[in-house]
């Protein structure tokens, strides 16, 4: 195994997990009067559920250091959902998938020949939010399981008024909404 470590390079833009149309949608606010009220409900949603996963719901650049990785079939990337990965030229260098999220580089003769050392790659982050008309509400996309969550936080922040886990789930670990929260912590 490969020590490695990794660090947010650049921070990319945001990915809005879902519009506020859809976030009215899922609760059942067909009003415009307090439009302002629920966009800020969405944008603390997506807080809390940034600081349940721990880190940011962003296609950020995460910079990837491997030393000791001459001896390895293949590197595991520590961030996901990977989006593409590139070395310190530019050069792209192909992700291969294992399932999921998680992506691995495969170390080849010529990515040994390149890098006699300590191999440092640039990884973007590529989050899939991707919307779709015909589904209600709107989960497509790789990770439509964290949009439904984000939709249900929504929808129970309009609800009691408040910003927070609801109590059913604040002290259960094994709630579902918690278990999709640690399938996207690195």
């Amino acid at each position: 195994m490969s020590v490695m470590s990794w660090h947010r390079k650049t921070e990319g833009s945001v990915v809005e997990i879902a519009t506020l149309a859809e976030v009215k949608a899922a609760a059942a606010v067909d009003t415009v009067d307090e439009d302002s009220l629920l966009e800020a409900y969405r944008l603390g949603v997506r807080g809390l559920l940034e600081r349940q996963i721990g880190h940011s719901i962003a296609n950020d650049v995460y910079e990837v250091s491997f030393e000791d990785w001459r001896n390895n079939d293949e590197l595991f990337i520590p961030v996901f959902p990977v989006g593409s990965v590139e070395d310190s030229d530019g050069t792209s260098l192909s992700a291969v998938d294992r399932g999921g999220d998680k992506k691995f580089i495969q170390v080849t003769d010529s990515l040994k020949d390149s890098y006699p050392d300590k191999l440092v790659v640039d990884v973007t982050l590529a989050w899939d939010f991707s919307a779709d008309d015909t589904v209600t509400p709107a989960l497509v996309g790789k990770h439509a399981d964290l949009k439904y969550l984000y939709l249900l936080l929504c929808s129970h922040a309009i609800t009691v008024r408040d910003i927070v886990l609801p109590d059913e789930l604040s002290g259960n670990r094994n709630a579902l909404p918690l278990r999709i929260c640690r399938r996207y912590q690195w």
